[in-house]
């Protein structure tokens, strides 16, 4: 009796040991993308979410092991104001700068004034085992418009009409055995029109794929056409009659260029939107103030009903406080 009970005791001890073998096995060689430093951060960081992992890039399951490094500007208030990846494999970096952007921090007082401040995130890439590569089959469909059995249309966002934003947007998306939409995303397009084009393919519903354990990456591409007709006149700081100088903001020991997007009535020769596409965060405030009021000469012609302009004034915010444009 005595020799069952230290032979069932024995025994009990022999699994629980394997089973927490299996468990460090399994959390080991999980696949991952997470945070590993925030260098000139560390000490302000809040919180710094990790990336969705992907087993599945580009067209297929990747192998890649090793570090992302995405630089971002912190605001005053914290938030992450810009993020761009500098270092690490390519196919990362939408996941990567979607992730920073979400980070939060506590806001720097220098001077007992709230400044910006940049860092770097650096993120570590661990892929999945050979076994679970092998096991996730990833079929490269191309464009796939035409194999939804329901492909919505997606909404035109207001401020894109306003910035007569229009063309092709491609989304790239991940399809399972049921056809239902895994995940997508933008990869080509206007940037105000990528958001709403994605929130329509998540809501499509596909063909099932016919194959065992297998999922089907592809790009649907939707064409936004503008409700109000524009024409794109380029560069048209030389084109105004009138362009007020930008005010240097105090406070930002800053410089560099800065690219105004401008939506003109060429009835009225009036800027009737801006938005900066480009530039620091604090120069961007001014430029857009000074594009607001750029006065361009007006015309009576009025070819096929055309009223809009787009175009983009380029502000130059030199070290010595001045700008050129």
């Amino acid at each position: 009796m005595k020799k069952l009970q230290l032979f069932l005791t024995m025994l009990t001890t022999i699994c629980a040991l394997q089973v927490c073998f299996a468990q460090e096995r399994n959390e080991t060689s999980q696949p991952y993308i997470k945070v590993i430093d925030c260098k000139n951060c560390n000490e302000i960081a809040i919180s710094l979410p990790n990336p969705e992992y992907s087993l599945s890039i580009g067209y297929g399951a990747h192998k890649y092991s090793g570090k992302l490094f995405v630089q971002i500007l912190i605001n005053e208030e914290g938030n992450v104001q810009s993020a761009k990846s500098i270092l690490g494999h390519p196919f990362f970096r939408q996941i990567v700068e979607k992730a920073a952007l979400k980070a939060k921090f506590k806001p720097t007082i220098v001077s007992e004034k709230l400044v910006e401040v940049t860092g770097i995130i650096v993120y570590e890439v661990n892929p999945a085992n050979l076994e679970q590569l092998a096991e996730e089959k990833i079929l490269k469909g191309g464009i796939i418009n035409g194999k939804a059995s329901y492909l919505p249309k997606p909404d035109y966002p207001q401020n894109a009409k306003d910035f007569c934003a229009s063309g092709k947007v491609e989304v790239e998306v991940l399809i399972d055995e049921k056809g239902d939409v895994i995940s997508a995303e933008a990869i080509s397009g206007d940037e105000l029109l990528r958001d709403s084009a994605v929130e329509a393919v998540k809501k499509a519903k596909f063909n099932s794929t016919g194959h065992l354990l297998a999922k089907v990456k592809g790009i649907i591409v939707y064409n936004f056409v503008p409700e109000k007709k524009c024409i794109d006149v380029g560069i048209v700081n030389k084109k105004a009659r009138f362009i007020p100088k930008p005010e240097f903001p105090k406070s930002c020991r800053c410089s560099g260029q800065v690219v105004v997007q401008v939506i003109i009535n060429i009835l009225s020769g009036k800027v009737t939107q801006a938005r900066a596409v480009s530039g620091h965060s604090l120069l961007r405030i001014s430029a857009v103030n000074s594009a607001k009021q750029v006065i361009f000469t007006p015309t009576s012609i009025n070819i096929n009903r055309l009223i809009y302009a787009k175009g983009i004034i380029i502000y130059n915010f030199l070290p010595t406080g001045n700008t050129e444009f």
